[in-house]
């Protein structure tokens, strides 16, 4: 319910009470943001078909920072993103309820991105609303560490690599305000490595493969020549399989903090 919340907050800005002349779109931009993230971790039983995922998932919660550098020349846009999470305070969450976890389990991620997109469709249905297409490079390290029954400890580290086709909307219809819209979907191929506290020649490392859609909302309103206020929220679900090894994961990510255009 949050999350419709806050999709609606940033489609407000849509209604004819904030109609204004329509400012042009600035050259380069630098986008800081900070705020509260969310991770469900799911192992799956069996790769299928049909695919059958736990009842049970690893759940936690904590901090995510974004870096955004974009350079928009009006129909095309070139975008390097930079995102950094950590997650902590996890249980093991059920249809029977939760069961805390040790505070040494954690999960953090470092991700990477280059995208380009090019707006193909100006003035769809209304004006300022415009309509793209883009392509993703995406590089992810990511490591958990999880603490099983009698104090074994399991460290697992994930680096994958991945393409992704997207779909974008943004509205530009006034001076002060600005929503962007996207969809990703991506391919990725990952090397991961697992090492255990009680044995460690059972250490070992492997390729698999996977598939990650997001969804990322983004308002901007700007209260001076230069420096808007923004808020940005993404839903990312992911999976990977590999060999006697293969999991989902759901995460959400809303964030707040300030544009800089030049």
């Amino acid at each position: 319910m949050r999350y419709a919340a806050l999709a609606g907050l940033m489609l407000v800005s849509s209604t004819p009470a904030f109609a204004q002349a329509p400012a042009p779109l600035a050259a380069t931009t630098w986008r800081f943001e900070g705020g509260h993230d969310t991770l469900d971790f799911r192992d799956i039983v069996r790769a299928g078909p049909p695919v059958d995922a736990s009842p049970v998932f690893w759940r936690g919660s904590g901090t995510g920072m974004m870096v955004q550098h974009d350079r928009d020349t009006g129909p095309r846009l070139h975008q390097f993103t930079f995102a950094f999470r950590r997650v902590g305070s996890f249980v093991y969450h059920s249809p029977l309820g939760d069961r805390a976890r040790p505070s040494s389990d954690r999960y953090q991620v470092v991700e990477g991105r280059y995208e380009y997109r090019r707006y193909f469709f100006d003035n769809v249905a209304m004006r300022g609303l415009d309509g793209g297409l883009g392509v993703q490079a995406i590089v992810e390290h990511s490591a958990r560490r999880r603490t099983v029954p009698d104090a074994l400890v399991a460290d697992e580290t994930m680096t994958s690599y991945g393409t992704a086709f997207v779909l974008a909307a943004r509205l530009r219809r006034w001076s002060r305000w600005r929503f962007d819209l996207a969809w990703v979907n991506a391919f990725r191929l990952a090397r991961l490595g697992e090492t255990y506290s009680a044995d460690a020649a059972a250490a070992r490392t492997r390729w698999g493969g996977g598939w990650a859609t997001e969804l990322m909302m983004a308002l901007d309103v700007r209260f001076a020549k230069q420096l808007s206020l923004g808020v940005t929220w993404r839903h990312t679900g992911d999976g990977t399989m590999s060999s006697h090894r293969s999991f989902t994961t759901s995460r959400d990510l809303v964030t707040a903090g300030v544009t800089y255009a030049k």
